[in-house]
Formats: structure tokens, sequence, C-alpha cells
């Protein structure tokens, strides 16, 4: 009778050892087996051990080894470089990750790694969903103008990637915004799909155009970018923008790697040129038979992993258009050229970013020119990143026609401009951050006009 309870015992340890194994957070474990039944003769039973207890992971991994497997090395946060993993979080208590530097990546580089990975009719599938968004508040004023003040909310954007399969990869980015007469509207800002070779890429859809560094590494993630705004030279087209942001084409490139941190990227694209005035992109057809093309090269690497130095520009034809369009040179077709030179150290104290422009518009018997230039210089003491912003523009040789078609409706201050702006980000959480600003601009339209602005901005990335 003894021996039966201990042979009874002895299986009943054993069946509580192997589902506490079971019951181990880890998927990869192979199913538990069912214990022995009792042996017929008698025999004395060892008692079983239970299994040690796997230590928490450091953050949910679907893909964790197994106990008896090396241990896994922790996982970088989204947002983070490579090898700067978080902290396991202790018992009991949620994971919070934290950048090691106050400035974020730039906006393709989080979405990469905030992916997710998950299975759809067996088939693995990566994907990621981040949302930017912003608040703001201002008071304007300068000599011999209204003190105004407003509140606005800014841009809601949605960015999703997603790999299709083995270098296949898709891409889209529509905004929720208002418009200057609080009207909101929605764009499709980008688009597109690409697919990635030993270095190789060819594009195609609606994407940015790859102009400087600024354009193509924020896009519409203003929490990204140390400041509350884009440079004046680089901003949107329904933003009283000069160049062609948002472009919609194919585009082709290649990096080639020159040493364990320095590449060398070249890429080419041909695409649907400018609409009949700055803020028409042709998206769903183009209206003229006439192409656009631009290129760019950039060596990223050379005496440290963080800087960029690169050249691009553009070529196309603007369409004539008749004088209830283009009053100021009716029926006149135009060539536009655009170059870039830039230099940026997007690091960690330091932030530097200085890109040049020209964009000339040739016509039959005379050219007009417009010049533009920025620096962004930051330095991080975290959680704050002081920061100073300096613009100028400067038109050239007459009005541009196709930046001002009708003189008689007044002339854009940001084609004549200086601008100064003192500044601080503050990172106070994880994945938000106040920004406060101070401009002192000087804009020509029919005068000189001396502003003051006094901005704040809480925006949001996730």
């Amino acid at each position: 009778m003894k021996l039966d309870l201990v042979v009874l015992g002895a299986a009943a340890l054993m069946l509580v050892s192997s589902q506490a194994v079971a019951d181990e957070p880890n998927p990869s474990a192979p199913p538990p087996v069912a214990p022995p039944a009792p042996p017929l003769a008698p025999a004395t039973a060892a008692p079983v051990a239970p299994a040690p207890s796997a230590p928490a992971p450091v953050a949910p991994n679907p893909g964790a080894a197994a106990p008896s497997s090396p241990p896994v090395a922790p996982q970088a946060a989204p947002g983070r470089p490579p090898g700067d993993a978080a902290a396991p979080a202790p018992p009991g208590e949620d994971l919070e990750m934290h950048f090691t530097a106050t400035r974020p990546l730039d906006m393709e580089t989080l979405a990469e790694r905030s992916s997710l990975e998950t299975r759809v009719a067996g088939a693995k599938v990566r994907y990621s969903l981040n949302f930017f968004g912003d608040f703001y508040a201002n008071v304007v004023g300068g000599k011999e103008q209204t003190t105004k003040s407003s509140f606005g909310v800014g841009s809601f954007s949605f960015l999703f990637l997603a790999e299709l399969g083995k270098g296949f990869k898709a891409t889209a980015e529509p905004a929720i915004e208002f418009s200057e007469d609080n009207t909101p509207g929605i764009d499709l800002e980008r688009m597109h799909l690409r697919y990635t070779t030993n270095g190789f890429w060819v594009e195609a859809g609606r994407s940015h155009v790859d102009l400087g560094y600024w354009n193509v590494a924020y896009h519409h993630g203003k929490w990204l970018q140390p400041t509350i705004d884009r440079p004046r030279i680089v901003r949107f087209e329904d933003d009283s923008g000069l160049l062609p942001i948002h472009w919609v084409g194919v585009q082709v490139g290649y990096t080639l790697p020159i040493s364990s941190q320095m590449s060398l990227t070249t890429s080419a694209s041909v695409g649907n040129g400018r609409g009949a005035v700055v803020d028409d992109v042709q998206s769903g057809v183009d209206k003229r038979p006439e192409k656009q093309g631009y290129g760019k090269m950039e060596l990223k690497g050379l005496g440290h992993r963080d800087l960029r130095i690169g050249v691009s520009g553009v070529y196309g034809h603007i369409s004539s258009q008749d004088a209830t369009v283009r009053p100021a040179l009716p029926d006149t077709a135009l060539t536009e050229t655009i170059g870039n030179a830039y230099i940026a150290f997007p690091s960690d104290p330091v932030f530097a970013v200085a890109e040049a422009y020209t964009i000339s518009h040739g016509g039959p018997t005379r050219s007009w020119e417009t010049y533009a230039a920025f620096v962004v210089l930051g330095y991080s003491i975290p959680p704050v990143m002081p920061y100073v912003k300096l613009e100028r523009i400067v038109m050239t040789n007459g009005l541009d026609p196709f930046f001002v078609p009708d003189p008689t409706k007044g002339v854009p201050p940001s084609l004549d401009v200086y601008e100064g702006t003192l500044g601080a980000r503050i990172d106070v959480s994880t994945w938000s951050a106040v920004k406060v600003e101070y401009r002192l601009s000087r804009l020509l339209t029919d005068q000189w006009i001396t502003g003051h602005e006094g901005i704040a901005a809480w925006q949001f990335g996730i």
C-alpha cells in the first residue's frame, strides 16, 4: 500500500512538473509530454524537482528561445540606434522605452524599427502603423501691425509601411489638416511601392522629391524634426512652398558600400511635371506630355557615421497657360532648373543641417532666379535641445511669373525674406515633445515688414 502511494505521488509530481514547464511564457517550447504510466513492479521513485522558472523576457518577443537555448540579446527599442536596447522592466511593471538622444531618428527609420509581425493565411507579414500630430499656440505682431494670437490644430498624419515579400515594400501616408479658412481636408501625401535587392532599388508612386536632406527625412512627422515647422524653402506646395515637394513617377537608385560606415548613394527619377500653379501636383493624371526628372548623389559616413554630404537637382518644363491663369506671362512655356547642395549631421548631442537651393525659370527671352538657404544648429542637453535656425530667400530679375502669376493680387512674402529663429525642444515624454520658438523676420511685399512671433507647440508621434 505504501509503495502504491509512493508511485502515485511520483506520478502526480511528474504531472505537476510538466504542467509548470508548459505554463512558462515561451511559445517556441514544445507541448508538454504526458507522464508515463506507473510501473507494474514496485519501485522507489525519486522525487522530480520542479523546473526552474525562465527569466522574464526584456520585451514581448514571440520568437524567444527556449530556456535551454543561449540567452537572446535585448531588442533595440523603436527609434533607437542598433545596440541601444531598453533595460529589462522590473517584475510586475510595464516596459517603458526611452530615447538615449533627445532627437529621434528620421521618419522611415522609426517606421522600420517599430514594425510588427503577424500571419495572414499562414504567411508572415511585417508592417508598421505610426501616427503624428501637433497642437500650437502663437502670438504675431510687429511695427505698425496688429498683434494677433491664435490656437490651432496642426496636421494628423498616418504612416503605414508593409513588407509585401522578399525585397518588396509598400508605403502610404495620408494626412488630415485644416486650410486657411478652417476647412478640414484629407490628402494622400505619399503612396508608393519599392523593390530592393543587393543595394539596388526601384520605386513607383507618389513620394517626396529626393531633394536635400530635410524633405525626405521628416516628411509630415513634425515631432521627429527639432523645429516646430519646416524651413521655408522646403515647405509644402499648399503652405507657400516654392519647390516641387511631392512627386508622382518612377525612381531607381543604388547604394555602394565603401567601408563599414561609409556608403555612396545615387538615384534618378522621371515623373509628372509641374501643374498650372505651384500647388497643382499632377497625381491622378498628367495633363501634358512633358515630364520632369531629378537626380541625387549622397556620401554618408565620411569621418562620422551620421555625416551626410550631397547634391541633388530637378529639370523639367512648365506648360504655358492663358491670361486667366498666368496674366504675368500668358501663352508662354518655361523651363525649370533646380540645384541643391547640403550637409547634414543629425547626430547627438550635436544636430546640424545646412541646405542651399537655386531655382531658375527660363522663358524665350529671359530667366528668373530664386535663391534660398537655411541652417539649423542644435545641441542636446537631455531632455532639452536648444537650437537656432537662420533662413534667407531672395528672388532676382523681377517677379517670377510662375511664383507670381498675377502681380495684381499681391506678392507672396516668402519670395524675399530674412528670418531668424531661437527655440528649444523639450522631450516631455517618450513619444511627445514641447517646442517653443521666437521668430524675427523681415519680409518684402510692396515694402519691408518686420515681424515678431512667439509660438509654442506640443507634438507627438508613436
